[in-house]
């Protein structure tokens, strides 16, 4: 399966994890942001590096089967892609504690609460 991974930046280590957890299964990880060596932060970007890595992510959305949604919350750009891979028909899983998540994130049509427990759906 191919899959993206959405989060936070700040979440990093958790989308790293969950990348080699997915690897390790055979899944092919389409996000590529978290395996950056250094990540800007978004207030530091200039207009075009905002524009380059919003084409570069939701090409990566578009390509995936799945998008997988780390909730956090500063996860707002992830947001915006979770709605984008919903739009594009696909299908999008949450992680994290149901309590107090985003309203957008209803749009995940499956809710688990680690990766290891939502293992079971993807194989």
């Amino acid at each position: 399966m191919k899959i993206y991974i959405a989060t936070a930046m700040a979440n990093r280590a958790a989308a790293v994890e969950c990348a080699r957890l997915l690897t390790d299964r055979g899944h092919m990880v389409t996000s590529a942001w978290h395996d950056q060596e250094e990540l800007t932060a978004e207030d530091a970007m200039t207009d075009e590096d905002r524009a380059r890595h919003a084409a570069e992510n939701f090409a990566a959305v578009e390509f995936a089967n799945v998008l997988i949604f780390l909730d956090h919350r500063w996860a707002r750009g992830a947001l915006v892609e979770v709605g984008f891979a919903w739009g594009r028909g696909r299908v999008v899983i949450g992680i994290g504690p149901r309590e107090g998540r985003s309203l957008m994130a209803e749009y995940c049509g499956a809710w688990f609460s680690s990766i290891n427990d939502a293992m079971g759906l993807l194989g």
